[in-house]
């Protein structure tokens, strides 16, 4: 600033003058005696000071100052204090950015210039820029303000990964650099600037990226070493990268990594679990040896299991060093030996490998969380006798002396009093196999379709936020609980849950090991099973054929649309039809982002709560913190039914009432919660600062677009 090299810490000040006590007019920062004191009268108030310094913006003062016992006369230059503040704000990439304004720089002791990162949302968060950073270089570019960090940042593609320089405000003699990923798909681009002369902010979109550089196909060297089982399998093992840009589908975090096993390298899917990708709205990011990363999309996201498949281009990989995992049909054993081959935590090349003993196949029950969120439900799993190789990895499989995947080391998000915790099991090889024959299908023929992933498909002929099913699969929507059989036969005839010895035996006999009878524990409202079957309906057999295992169900409805269950109802047996459901992929693909609401259809894990307002509605997600939303107390975990007394039922029908709805306007906002309790609210439209889109997949492309709502009511 002006005060910089003449004004020094400990400077007594004795005067303030708006002209040359002695009449001269040195240069600013020159220094003498002062000739008179009568002419500089002394300056005991701040007010006396704000005064003449808001009297005189673009002029000079002259201080009369004593240091050291030493009286001296400086000249400053006034400078206008609204020409310091920041005039114009930049979001991109869900960031919020603007110039290093002189009191930040005065708190931080910092010289201005720069910008600063208001907020460091989605693209800075993923390069762990935080918030408060000031960046100084981008793509090896300077930027000394906010109009050259935006002409650099507009010239560049969606996609390009570039170099970042920045320091810290509790640290900024240290220079620090990241690598960011250009966001430009997920958030609309805009740039505020303050008009002077009605003091409001106008609003104009950014321009769309330039189109990115052809991708260089990269080759991949995988480091391998141990046993033939272990290098047989070692080039099929990667590391999963998933971002999420919205708080959707109850989400716990937004930054996820694990372990990915490709089992079809000719169109580039790979197995993941569903805690390293948890809904299908994120950026994908596939990790070869440490060395090669490459763009996915997600594939398919299991409804029930703990499995998710995603898809890179195999374009983007010169050579055939990566192979295939082939999964064994033939299921683990209670006390068969295998080899267990992962990935470190830390990112090493070489896999972790140990010898491993089956110790037990049990059920895995996940808690429910407050927050409706994905969860396995009917899974058996596979625990081994563990080690610290196994700990200490993000994820891997379990191989056979042939090197034939037996079992997947998946990640499980647990809760236990709504304290979540990652939990890592054994996934049984042999259900998938249906699955990952099917997935491959739908993405072999994609890629002859369209080439690599983001064709050109709109997904038209189905309803936005529902993805195609698997052709000919299909499960029964019911999430099932074990019971022991002496629970369910009682001390004697027709105590207990009323099963008779003689089904007791024939469920005996089709699994030695488990001595179990399936309740039904929880049912899905709008499924087939809803209303056909009851909570507490103990399942004895499917088309006749007796079941008491998770894999049992599965297997006998997988390829029927409609089955025959043998079912225990109040002590009574009876044959009852059901209609199984299609198998399709879970997860978001259409939200709805209005006044600072994230909203979007009731997800699967709401729906396990037993209720759905019965003329539907939009479920509210998430807010963003000092939106309207916020501000007028509209929370998540509710559904709008209702906007000024009009009935909501889905996404597009709240779409058309919300662009109805001026800048301004005050809107009746009728919620229910997840018990089916109603409240109501009101909140006052903001288009300026917080304008209306839509995000949702096409395809394999995610598109942004806005709602394009009226301006301010006349």
């Amino acid at each position: 600033g002006p005060a910089e090299g003449v004004l020094e810490p400990g400077d007594v000040l004795l005067a303030a003058s708006g002209s040359d006590p002695a009449g001269g007019a040195p240069l600013n920062g020159s220094s003498r005696a002062p000739s008179s004191r009568a002419s500089a009268p002394f300056c005991t108030s701040f007010l006396r000071l704000e005064e003449l310094l808001d009297e005189r913006p673009g002029e000079a003062v002259w201080l009369t100052l004593q240091r050291g016992g030493v009286e001296k006369v400086e000249r400053l230059s006034v400078l206008d204090l609204h020409a310091l503040s920041p005039a114009s704000v930049l979001e991109a990439g869900g960031c919020t950015f603007h110039s290093l304004s002189y009191q930040q720089a005065r708190n931080w002791n910092m010289p201005p210039g720069g910008v600063h990162v208001a907020f460091s949302g989605y693209m800075l968060s993923n390069a762990n820029v935080p918030s408060r950073a000031v960046i100084s270089e981008l793509n090896n570019c300077k930027t000394p303000d906010l109009d050259a960090f935006t002409s650099v940042f507009l010239s560049l593609p969606h996609g390009a990964r570039v170099p970042v320089r920045y320091r810290l405000p509790y640290s900024h003699h240290t220079e620090r650099l990241a690598v960011l990923d250009v966001e430009r798909t997920w958030f609309a681009g805009e740039r505020y600037d303050l008009d002077a002369l009605s003091s409001r902010w106008t609003c104009s979109t950014l321009p769309p990226p330039p189109p990115p550089p052809p991708p260089v196909p990269q080759r991949v060297a995988f480091a391998v070493a141990g046993p033939p089982e272990v290098r047989a399998v070692t080039p099929s093992l990667v590391r999963v990268l998933f971002d999420i840009p919205y708080q959707i589908d109850g989400v716990a975090g937004l930054k996820y990594a694990g372990m990915g096993v490709v089992v079809d390298a000719a169109v580039g899917l790979v197995l993941v679990d569903r805690n390293t990708v948890p809904v299908a709205l994120g950026a994908c990011r596939i990790e070869f040896a440490s060395t090669v990363e490459v763009p996915a999309v997600t594939a398919f996201l299991h409804p029930t299991h703990n499995i998710a498949l995603v898809r890179y281009d195999p374009a983007l990989l010169c050579g055939d060093s990566v192979r295939s995992a082939k999964l064994s049909p033939t299921p683990l054993e209670v006390g068969e030996e295998c080899m267990f081959v992962g990935l470190p935590r830390q990112d090493a090349a070489l896999p972790v490998f140990q010898q491993s003993v089956v110790r037990e196949t049990c059920v895995m029950e996940v808690g429910i969380a407050s927050v409706p969120r994905f969860r396995a439900v009917n899974e058996e799993v596979i625990r081994f006798d563990v080690g610290l190789a196994l700990e200490d990895t993000v994820g891997g499989v379990f191989v056979d002396e042939s090197g034939e995947v037996k079992a997947f080391w998946g990640a499980y998000c647990c809760c236990h009093e709504d304290e979540l915790y990652e939990q890592f099991e054994g996934v049984p090889a042999q259900p998938l196999l249906p699955i990952l024959a099917a997935c491959s299908e739908v993405a072999e023929a994609a890629r002859q379709k369209r080439g690599p992933p983001g064709g050109d498909d709109t997904g038209e002929g189905r309803p936005l936020g529902a993805p195609p099913p698997l052709s000919g699969l299909y499960l029964l929507d019911a999430e099932l609980r074990p019971v022991s059989l002496s629970v369910a036969c009682g001390s004697v005839a027709g105590s207990g849950l009323g099963l008779s010895r003689a089904w007791a035996e024939r469920l005996v006999a089709c699994e030695q090991e488990k001595r179990q009878v399936l309740s039904v524990q929880r049912l899905i409202p709008g499924t087939p099973a809803h209303g056909q079957l009851l909570e507490g309906d103990l399942i004895l057999a499917v088309d006749g054929v007796p079941v008491n295992t998770y894999p049992a169900v599965e297997a006998a409805v997988l390829r029927s649309p409609r089955v025959q269950l043998t079912v225990l109802r109040d002590g009574g047996e009876r044959a009852v039809d059901v209609s199984t459901s299609e198998v399709r992929s879970d997860g978001t693909t259409h939200i709805t982002v209005w006044c600072g609401l994230i909203l979007q259809h009731a997800y699967r894990a709401v729906l396990e709560r037993g209720y759905s307002p019965p003329g539907g509605g939009v479920y509210i997600s998430y807010y963003l913190y000092g939106s309207p939303a916020q501000k007028y107390k509209l929370v998540p975990k509710n559904w709008i039914v209702e906007l000024n007394g009009s009935p909501v039922a889905d996404l597009a029908g709240f779409v058309e009432l919300v662009r109805e709805l001026p800048h301004g306007a005050n809107v009746r906002v009728k919620l229910v919660d997840l018990n089916g309790k109603t409240s109501a609210f009101s909140l006052k439209t903001d288009h300026n600062y917080w304008r209306g889109y839509a995000v949702h997949l096409a395809g394999e492309q995610w598109v942004l677009r806005a709602l394009n709502e009226p301006p301010a009511a006349s």
